[in-house]
């Protein structure tokens, strides 16, 4: 686990000095950050947690494919993208993370070609998430039964009910470090509490965006 974790931060220090401006050191400097997130401690420490670190490492590894395919136009950039991005899959669905970071490259990066003609190279990509789908459906893969985790493939409209409560949540523990983990052991009131705290912070951090 540990050596697939220090792939991961590898290739994200990487990718890091891939983005223009980006000197070596603020690179590998973003980095050691990257690596020293708390968040990051489970995966890199409980075995179960593992498909984590290969989903970071074939994610990564996709979005840096991405960009070479988008600099160059090598079309063996794109398959190589799109093989490292299936194999992903294929150890958990968090490669899904992946297609928000190229499409956020294709809108903010691409920026010789019209924005909707830049969305347009993510078809591949979108393709091979619903042939996954597909597949993952088929083989009888995923959760049935758990309120912590809903499947907006099966559960839609629970899914849609659940973002209303959870999101602000999520971003107030990513943007401040709400301690969301303790989200399933509280009360339904605790619950409201921490969600009422969590939509100023996130109302300052907009107005501050």
């Amino acid at each position: 686990s540990l050596a697939w974790f220090f792939l991961g931060v590898s290739l994200t220090a990487v990718l890091y000095r891939a983005v223009p401006g980006m000197s070596a050191t603020a690179a590998v400097l973003a980095g050691i950050f990257f690596a020293v997130e708390d968040a990051h401690a489970y995966p890199a420490g409980w075995i179960a947690n593992r498909n984590a670190l290969l989903c970071l490492v074939f994610g990564t590894a996709t979005l840096l494919c991405h960009i070479r395919w988008r600099a160059r136009g090598r079309a063996r950039w794109l398959v190589l993208a799109l093989a490292l991005f299936v194999t992903g899959l294929g150890c958990g669905e968090a490669t899904l993370g992946a297609l928000g970071y190229v499409a956020a490259w294709q809108l903010a990066m691409d920026r010789d070609r019209p924005r909707t003609r830049s969305l347009i190279v993510m078809v591949p990509y979108v393709a091979a998430v619903v042939l996954w789908r597909l597949l993952y459906d088929h083989l009888g893969y995923g959760v049935t039964g758990s309120r912590l985790y809903l499947d907006p493939g099966r559960q839609p409209l629970q899914f849609l009910a659940a973002l209303g409560e959870r999101l602000p949540l999520l971003l107030a523990g990513q943007w401040f470090q709400v301690p969301v983990d303790l989200w399933i052991l509280m009360t339904e009131r605790q619950r409201l509490v921490m969600w009422l705290v969590s939509l100023p912070l996130l109302a300052g951090l907009l107005v501050l965006l």
